[in-house]
């Protein structure tokens, strides 16, 4: 279709566990859609899905590539690759390229088939105007890069571009790491106890 230009909008967004297929796999620990997700520490290193909607409210197909991109502690984003820092592109279940089915909430007119990717964070859905798709990304969030308390902000970006709008923003907390036990003190009140 000519005359006009894709209009891509981030609409919805959910974790997934990665333990099964496309249409089985359970959602991370439960958390509902579009809704703020904290990654446990124990779950760093390990990969999840990250499935987004987004719909071309414009008026020609786009068929470029759609990334995404992340920001820990608004200190920039940078796209996940898989030797990025903070999150980083891992391999994991089904295989890449397999086509996605609809789990979210829907977007902007009749819904595509889109893809599922753990390569190198491209997804090459031809969305045509007036339709949205759900693309799901496998990641891991990144031990050596984040110690606990961090606040990652993902969103998704194509042809090299943030998305026309973002009807949603996907944001998951880093579990704060536990204080250390007051261990210098522990002698002294042992003294203090000796005493009495």
């Amino acid at each position: 279709m000519g005359g006009g230009v894709p209009n891509i909008t981030q609409d919805h967004w959910r974790f997934y566990d990665d333990d099964n297929t496309d249409e089985d796999a359970t959602t991370a620990r439960g958390t509902g859609e579009d809704v703020t997700h904290e990654i446990l520490l124990s779950e760093r290193d390990t990969s999840i899905h990250l499935r987004v909607v987004y719909s071309n409210d414009g008026a020609m197909s786009g068929n470029d590539a759609y990334t995404i991109q992340a920001d820990v502690d608004g200190g920039g984003f940078a796209t996940v690759t898989t030797t990025s820092t903070n999150v980083r592109q891992i391999a994991g279940q089904p295989a890449d390229g397999n086509a996605t089915s609809q789990r979210l909430s829907a977007g902007t007119g009749s819904f595509t088939g889109g893809e599922y990717d753990d390569v190198d964070s491209v997804i090459d859905t031809n969305l045509a105007a007036g339709n949205y798709t759900e693309a799901v990304w496998s990641i891991q969030f990144r031990s050596a890069d984040l110690s606990g308390g961090e606040t990652v902000t993902l969103k998704i970006q194509y042809a090299g571009a943030d998305a026309n709008a973002f009807n949603v923003t996907i944001v998951c907390t880093i579990e704060a790491a536990a204080a250390p036990p007051f261990l210098p003190f522990y002698p002294k009140i042992r003294n203090i106890l000796k005493r009495m």
